[in-house]
Formats: structure tokens, C-alpha cells, sequence
């Protein structure tokens, strides 16, 4: 199976964490402001999904469009990974990796940061590090390299979306519910 880097992941995993962020919330509204109409919960619901779904399809088709220029190939074999560039074509053996670090990516006013996999060997040699890497090919590469240790970085992001957005809305909710 050949792959090529995906240059929106970052951007997909980012605003699919912060829409997951938002039902909480959504709950949190319907049991404060309008008990009433909570039957009507799952249809309001329903939309995140549908956010979901119709932002990651046109980050997906600009992914498409951009994958046509770039000329890294990434091809999963039985036994080995091998990569082919313009130039040249390398391969690496499954058995070779002892340890890959994946990071999700960072999206910072001053640092940001793509999401990257990297392959070590066990001497912590760095093997390959590749920039925007298919979540698929991570999974299936995961898979192939079954005794190798794998770290994450950059993961607890999502619960830093869900405490900072539903705390502040609870907050202020409290408050107009005391003060309103």
C-alpha cells in the first residue's frame, strides 16, 4: 500500500478536537437554558458530527490535490518500509525498528509544529522522521512493527480543549444563573 504525506492532519486533528469539545457544552445549554426543549438535544447534537464530517472531507480533498506535487512515496510492505524519493529509493526493515515516536503536531501563534512519526533503531538511532505521515500508514506501520515501543506526544491535548472550553462556559453560565 503506497502513501504520501498529508499536509492537513494537524489541522484536521485540531478542529476535530475542539468541535468533540463542544457537546458538553451543547448539553450544558439545554440542561441550564432550555430544559424544556431537552428532547430536542440529539438533533442539535447531530450537527457536530456533521461539522465533522464536511470539514474533514474538504481538508481531505485539499490533501488530495496537494498529494499530486509531492514526490515522496511510502509503501508498506510485507517485511520492509520503503521509501521513494525522486533521487532515490531506501528501505527499512520492520525488524530494524525498535522504538517510534508519533507527535500530533502543535498549532501555536510563535512555534508551530507539523505532526511527525519517527522510526529509531535500538540504539535510539534515528531511522527516518517523516513530517505529516497518513494516519493510516502510522496505524498500519504500528501494526507491522509488533514488538516495538511506541510514544505519543502531544496527546493530552484534546483534554485541555474539553477542560478550557466547557469550564469556561460552566463558569459563565454560573454566573448568569446567580447574577442574571
Amino acid at each position: 500500500m503506497w502513501f504520501k504525506r498529508n499536509i492537513t492532519i494537524k489541522m484536521a486533528c485540531i478542529i476535530t478536537e475542539c468541535l468533540l469539545s463542544l457537546i458538553p457544552m451543547i448539553v450544558m445549554i439545554y440542561a441550564f437554558f432550555l430544559p424544556n426543549e431537552f428532547n430536542n438535544i440529539f438533533s442539535t447534537l447531530f450537527i457536530v458530527p456533521y461539522f465533522i464530517l464536511v470539514i474533514n472531507t474538504v481538508l481531505l480533498l485539499i490533501s488530495l490535490i496537494a498529494q499530486i506535487f509531492i514526490k515522496t512515496k511510502y509503501h508498506l510492505c510485507d517485511d520492509a518500509l520503503i521509501i521513494q524519493a525522486k533521487s532515490y529509493t531506501r528501505e527499512i526493515k520492520y525488524s530494524q525498528v525498535a522504538a517510534m515516536t508519533y507527535d500530533l503536531g502543535t498549532l501555536t501563534r510563535w512555534n508551530p509544529k507539523p505532526s511527525e512519526l519517527v522510526l529509531f533503531d535500538k540504539n535510539f538511532k534515528q531511522l527516518l522522521s517523516i513530517t505529516n505521515p497518513s494516519i493510516i500508514m502510522v496505524a498500519l506501520l504500528k501494526k507491522k512493527c509488533k514488538n516495538t515501543k511506541i510514544s505519543y506526544f502531544h496527546t493530552k491535548r484534546f483534554l485541555s480543549l474539553l477542560a478550557i472550553i466547557n469550564g469556561a462556559f460552566l463558569l459563565v453560565s454560573l454566573l448568569i444563573i446567580l447574577f442574571g
